[in-house]
């Protein structure tokens, strides 16, 4: 795949803007308590991920490309080059959205970009977008629960909100949702899932290399495993 001109210029704006203009707090020392630290470049890279072809990538993707476009990572601050890889590294897999996405949209961008077929005995193609739906939600959520909003997702999948409550009962019946806690309608609060069954179903997914012109970031893909052993 072959990352647009448009989507390396929006990168190389979004990166001199930074370099021009660095966050009050570029020291990356930080002597507080970890819960309170947020890192300097965390707006940055929010920013960067709200381009659609950067933000699906993974770190070990993205930061060759962030460093071919602007030349040296240290302008940002970094000491040295390779405490600039690794800190945005593990920085780049950190953040899940971007900018002006919420976790739903995120999960809506990864099932698009990367589908995952599931083992199923629904014939509905549909249904299986919102298990694709369903499941990048939890990954984007980690550990917490997930909601699957009837109306929202109905717009999103060009269903009916009676659809998706049959594809949440499907879900639930073949052991890929677990229902938490019921809506309480007086509360306003939603019916709460944990996506399960990724061990079962879940096959092997792979990166593919990203191209931009005269730049090869990675020779071959990369396997990322999202099996869940816990």
């Amino acid at each position: 795949m072959r990352l647009p001109a448009e989507s390396i210029s929006r990168v190389e704006a979004i990166l001199q803007e930074y370099v021009n203009n660095p966050p009050e707090d570029s020291d990356f020392r930080f002597e507080g308590k970890p819960e309170d630290y947020k890192h300097p470049y965390w707006d940055m890279v929010r920013e960067l991920k709200d381009d659609r072809y950067m933000a699906s990538l993974p770190g070990y993707l993205a930061v060759p490309i962030l460093q071919r476009v602007l030349g040296d990572l240290t302008a940002l601050g970094y000491q040295s080059a390779d405490e600039a890889t690794d800190d945005l590294e593990a920085l780049w897999d950190k953040v899940k959205l971007g900018a002006t996405e919420g976790p739903l949209e995120a999960a809506v961008r990864m099932a698009e970009r990367f589908p995952v077929r599931f083992r199923t005995n629904r014939l509905s193609k549909i249904y299986q977008r919102f298990l694709n739906i369903a499941y990048y939600l939890q990954v984007m959520r980690g550990d917490d629960y997930i909601a699957l909003p009837v109306v929202r997702l109905a717009e999103i999948l060009g269903v009916s909100p009676m659809r998706v409550s049959d594809y949440r009962k499907f879900a639930k019946d073949e052991g890929f949702l677990r229902e938490v806690k019921r809506a309480h309608h007086l509360s306003r609060l939603a019916t709460i899932f944990k996506f399960v069954g990724v061990v079962a179903f879940a096959p092997e997914i792979k990166t593919p290399a990203v191209e931009i012109e005269g730049f090869d970031p990675c020779c071959s893909y990369k396997s990322v495993d999202h099996t869940d052993h816990s």
